[in-house]
């Protein structure tokens, strides 16, 4: 049965035998809202020393197979104490360095839960720099971004789906039944797995639908 949805850019498909909706969110929707809140930590400030200046830069994200992919760059700045003289510190000239870094994470959306868990990062450092690569992995992706996914993702599960869906008109054939998608959707139980194209949705509806 072909749903018939206003404002609604992404096709869905309701089985009535199976008493099941779904559909694909596709990832141009999904990753905009992820990114509102990841960006928060682009141009974020790792470390502000007297010796080190670590910043996040052009912060992304992408959809991967059951889960999410994130990147940034990091642009390190390093110098070393010399001597002082008369109160005054003198030290070498701040030594730059651009990493690229990348981290995954797996997410599962089942029975309107949400979970986020950090799976692994890519992103070396050596020398001075070799500190970068715990603190990002711990402090910024396990901790920081693992977290606002897990919040951000929250409007995609079971409860909030119908967010999406807007109030419109089931169609099958000639008969129009005027029944909210808001009010089909109430209390049911829903699960979602991510692929790069999108958030597919899988929604149980309930076994029989009243229509006053």
């Amino acid at each position: 049965m072909k749903i018939d949805i206003s404002g609604i850019e992404f096709p869905l498909t309701l089985d009535l035998q199976n008493a099941k909706l779904f559909g694909t969110i596709p990832a141009s929707l999904v990753t905009p809202m992820l990114l509102k809140e990841i960006d928060k930590y682009d141009n974020y400030s790792l470390r502000d020393t007297e010796f080190d200046r670590w910043r996040t830069n052009d912060i992304n994200l992408g959809l991967i197979n059951q889960g999410v992919g994130v990147q940034c760059s990091v642009s390190l700045k390093h110098r070393t104490f010399l001597f002082s003289f008369r109160g005054e510190k003198h030290y070498t000239n701040w030594v730059s360095v651009t990493l690229n870094g990348r981290a995954e994470f797996s997410v599962s959306i089942s029975n309107n839960t949400v979970h986020v868990d950090y799976l692994s990062h890519n992103i070396k450092g050596q020398g001075w720099y070799e500190g970068i690569v715990s603190l990002l992995a711990n402090d910024l992706f396990k901790s920081k971004v693992a977290n606002v996914l897990r919040d951000s993702l929250q409007q995609f599960n079971g409860q909030n789906i119908a967010s999406f869906l807007k109030p419109g008109t089931i169609t099958e054939n000639e008969l129009r039944i005027p029944i909210s998608l808001d009010e089909l959707l109430k209390n049911v139980s829903a699960s979602a797995t991510i692929n790069p194209n999108g958030i597919a949705i899988d929604i149980k509806l309930p076994a029989q639908v009243v229509i006053t």
